[in-house]
């Protein structure tokens, strides 16, 4: 290489390192507003939805909703982002999300499923790939049909992952830490506002406040916030798609010869753990009001997914 090339390359190595933690900022920025949305989207009906619900009440609905919303979104990160929010929102508890958190491992397999049937042409190919694509297919469910039936039984995950987050001393409240609130809420307050003081008064039954606004304030439709909002919906979908671009590509080199099955098999174990990291940014995002349950939810699927390994 000539010494302009040697110079370019260099600028551009250096260049990745503040581009990335500055994308990985907006990424948890989003988090953040993604919890702010769905305070907003149910403050006032949220508890006489989710009350006594029957459907969230049973593990296997849990399951099965999971598996549809990953499905759609083919991304266990988002879904798991989008439980963390609910949870730090109050529209859902710990014991409910738990079956949705093991439904969203299931119907983030489907995304290999289908990458392998491009390689159908072939039929000594498309053996190999569909044998790695279901790889990700049999320990999801074989992690379910042992971890799930525990859980309903015992609690396990739910009480693991209390204990750990009594161990780190973090809790809910107005003296809780702000962990990463501290360096997203400087800019997340620039795009909306929510009255807390409101959202309260409803949770405990004050009528007065159902008539009185959830907003404080945001940041209207200028030009300049359309773009800002533009950016943190590519950040948001370049952070959650990396685990299924990375499982995408188990199939077609599965198919080609070039890893084995019995390779494919701890690249599947280390992607499902590594989208964990996730959830944890999501609930470290998370409300004080909401911090240790959120918290709690990111890391059953961390033991969620540990446990299957073991």
């Amino acid at each position: 290489l000539g010494c302009w090339e040697r110079v370019q390359s260099i600028c551009i190595s250096l260049l990745k390192v503040p581009l990335m933690f500055g994308f990985l900022y907006l990424f948890v920025c989003s988090l953040d507003v993604l919890s702010s949305a769905f305070q907003l989207a149910g403050g006032k009906v949220a508890g006489d939805i989710f009350k006594d619900n029957a459907i969230l009440s049973n593990p296997v609905a849990g399951l099965v909703v999971g598996i549809l919303v990953t499905v759609l979104v083919q991304s266990s990160s988002t879904s798991t982002s989008i439980i963390v929010s609910m949870v730090s929102s109050g529209l859902l508890e710990v014991r409910s999300a738990i079956p949705i958190i093991m439904g969203s491992n299931i119907g983030t397999s489907v995304t290999n499923t289908i990458v392998a049937l491009m390689q159908a042409g072939d039929r000594s190919e498309f053996k190999r790939a569909f044998a790695g694509a279901t790889v990700h297919d049999c320990f999801n469910w074989l992690s379910v049909l042992v971890l799930l039936p525990l859980e309903v039984v015992s609690g396990y995950l739910h009480h693991v992952t209390r204990l750990v987050v009594a161990t780190f001393n973090i809790r809910s409240g107005k003296d809780a830490p702000d962990l990463l609130k501290i360096i997203t809420e400087p800019f997340t307050r620039l795009i909306i506002q929510l009255d807390k003081s409101v959202i309260t008064g409803i949770a405990t039954g004050d009528t007065g406040d159902r008539n009185r606004s959830l907003i404080r304030m945001w940041c209207g439709q200028a030009p300049p916030q359309g773009a800002l909002v533009v950016l943190l919906e590519v950040t948001w979908e370049h952070g959650v798609l990396v685990r299924a671009v990375v499982m995408g590509r188990v199939p077609p080199s599965a198919g080609l010869g070039v890893i084995s099955i019995e390779r494919a098999y701890p690249l599947t174990l280390g992607s499902n753990i590594g989208t964990t990291t996730t959830a944890i940014l999501a609930a470290l995002a998370s409300p004080k009001e909401k911090l240790a349950s959120s918290f709690q939810i990111a890391l059953c699927h961390f033991f969620f997914n540990i446990s299957g390994i073991l």
